[in-house]
């Protein structure tokens, strides 16, 4: 069951599966996206957001947990800023316009 802004939040890592599914995903995503990045530097750089970000969570997650929703879009959008920093906004895979279309992505702003 996903947990919602209006259900009740269940703070316990361990026994939050989902939870516990999306920060081994994402550490095994990031270690592939870790080997040989396109600009090492500017993947450091960019990837500061993501140490940053995984720290906070980490240690606001007792008191102040968000909903299961809230971690998998969260994911999504560190998965894609990863993506981004392995290849660089102007070589991402993700490309489909250029850098305009993958930095709205990234935004949620329309194209």
């Amino acid at each position: 069951m996903i947990t919602t802004a209006t259900s009740s939040v269940r703070p316990d890592f361990r026994r939050n599966r989902l939870l516990q599914t999306l920060a081994a995903g994402f550490a095994v995503y990031w270690l592939a996206m870790a080997v040989a990045p396109v600009y090492r530097f500017d993947w450091f750089l960019e990837n500061l957001l993501v140490f940053v970000a995984a720290a906070a969570f980490a240690a606001s997650y007792r008191a102040f947990p968000f909903s299961d929703l809230s971690y998998v879009l969260l994911t999504a959008f560190l998965a894609l800023h990863t993506l981004g920093s392995h290849y660089g906004t102007r070589t991402t895979t993700l490309r489909p316009e250029g850098r305009s279309a993958y930095s709205s992505i990234l935004q949620l702003r329309a194209a």
